[in-house]
């Protein structure tokens, strides 16, 4: 597995800075400069987040359809 971070806001913060990014994995990925150019092999997404400090942000979602009128 390849990760990449994007500096966007995504669904994962970065722990030293509470910055929000997006982590992106994917089992290959092809780019203009090559195969996984620019992007970071792991074993799990786990471990991408232990090695590059990351949390995993946790949305509260609501449903509508619960709504009693």
């Amino acid at each position: 597995m390849v990760c990449k971070i994007f500096n966007e806001e995504g669904d994962y913060i970065v722990s030293a800075t509470q910055e929000r990014i997006n982590l992106v994995c994917a089992s290959k990925a092809w780019t203009p400069e090559g195969l996984n150019v620019g992007w970071t092999e792991f074993n799990s997404v786990e471990s991408a987040c232990q090695e590059w400090g990351l949390e995993y942000l946790k949305l509260e979602t609501t449903n509508d359809t619960d709504i009693n009128e």
